[in-house]
């Protein structure tokens, strides 16, 4: 019966595909299915930066080495250094119509490399600055330690000032006396 069957489907040009190979279509293309669908998967997850692309965290050592390298770099900028001025100012003084002489040595106290280098750049300008407000002092309200701190709080003010006035910034911390004669 079996060969009357096929005999029938040859007779009617017919070619009869075996159940097998439909099933193996259907897993070829089940399997076809699977491939692609992990290529595209795996696509959007680099583009996306999905796992297993995504990007690392920075561990907790590498986060505390950052911070760190970032606080010594900050502390270098904004450490305090000294910048002295060339030569010690000589000036003179009258007291009851006799002529006296002093000399004051001064530094500068700035705070980062930048601001010694602007220091540094208009060190003559600030010196002249210096000079004509120690020049304008008079003898007696020398002769006191408050009288010489009010003169060191108007050497810095009036050099802020004038930083200001060129480098937008007042540059100058601190003005300290490295050395203070009067004769």
């Amino acid at each position: 019966m079996a060969k009357s069957a096929e005999k029938k489907s040859d007779e009617d040009g017919e070619i009869k595909v075996p159940r097998r190979s439909k099933k193996l279509l259907l897993i070829l293309a089940v399997f076809l299915l699977m491939i692609l669908g992990a290529g595209g998967y795996t696509g959007a997850a680099y583009y996306f930066n999905w796992p297993p692309f995504e990007v690392p965290e920075p561990s907790v050592e590498d986060l505390a080495a950052q911070k760190a390298a970032q606080e010594a770099k900050e502390a270098e900028m904004n450490r305090e250094l000294y910048v002295k001025f060339n030569a010690p100012f000589a000036f003179n003084l009258m007291y009851s119509g006799r002529p006296h002489s002093a000399s004051a040595d001064l530094v500068l106290v700035v705070s980062g490399t930048k601001n010694e280098e602007l220091a540094k750049k208009h060190l003559d300008l600030l010196s002249s600055t210096a000079l004509t407000v120690l020049s304008e002092q008079s003898y007696e309200e020398l002769l006191s330690p408050s009288g010489r701190e009010r003169l060191r709080m108007k050497l810095l003010g009036t050099l802020r000032s004038k930083m200001t006035e060129i480098a937008k910034t007042p540059v100058v911390d601190q003005v300290l006396y490295s050395d203070f004669v009067m004769q």
